[in-house]
């Protein structure tokens, strides 16, 4: 069993919610009727497990979308920040950036980690030049570029086309060095998968 604690009141899992969030981790539509099948519950006492594990904020239901599907590289992005208060100025800065899969904070010679995806090199380079070589508070960053080979499923916010239009608009990289097609292409070639 555990014990997560929350404004003073305690939470607990049992295997049976264990059991629950390792079969939706495997598949998020399994249906309720088979996941009480195999934690030995009727489906309204699974409805209301995961309902409870949803309103703690225990787990959350979202779409993963297959980002090898689209092409898309990682980047892993590391920084050096000055000042601690800027770690949580630039979290909430690139949170709303699509491409941003996670921010963290580390430890070592870089205190802050951000996990990206583009569709090549010259956009994650593109990005961190646009958006992060600037700030007078960043000391050093060190980035290094892969392929992914798990998982298959990233959370990956999905821009819509106003969203990144006014950054577009007057973005350097995208207008005269041509090194960034712009958000919205990006999405009108996600659409064009194969």
């Amino acid at each position: 069993m555990i014990c997560l604690t929350r404004r003073r009141r305690k939470l607990l899992l049992d295997d049976i919610d264990l059991e629950i969030l390792r079969i939706l981790y495997e598949d998020g539509r399994e249906p309720l009727v088979s996941i009480g099948e195999k934690v030995n519950l009727k489906h309204p006492s699974v409805i209301a497990r995961i309902r409870r594990l949803i309103d703690n904020n225990l787990m959350r239901v979202q779409a993963n979308i297959n980002t090898k599907k689209f092409g898309f590289q990682l980047g892993i992005i590391m920084m050096d920040v000055s000042d601690p208060e800027k770690i949580v100025e630039i979290s909430k800065a690139l949170k709303n950036c699509w491409r941003v899969i996670m921010i963290s904070h580390i430890t070592g010679d870089y205190n802050l980690m951000v996990l990206f995806i583009a569709p090549n090199p010259r956009l994650v380079s593109s990005f961190i030049d646009r958006n992060l070589r600037a700030l007078p508070y960043v000391r050093k960053i060190n980035f290094i570029i892969g392929e992914i080979y798990h998982p298959d499923f990233l959370p990956m916010r999905i821009a819509r086309p106003e969203e990144c239009i006014e950054k577009c608009r007057e973005c350097i990289f995208r207008i005269k060095l041509k090194l960034c097609p712009g958000c919205v292409e990006i999405m009108k070639a996600m659409k064009k998968v194969e």
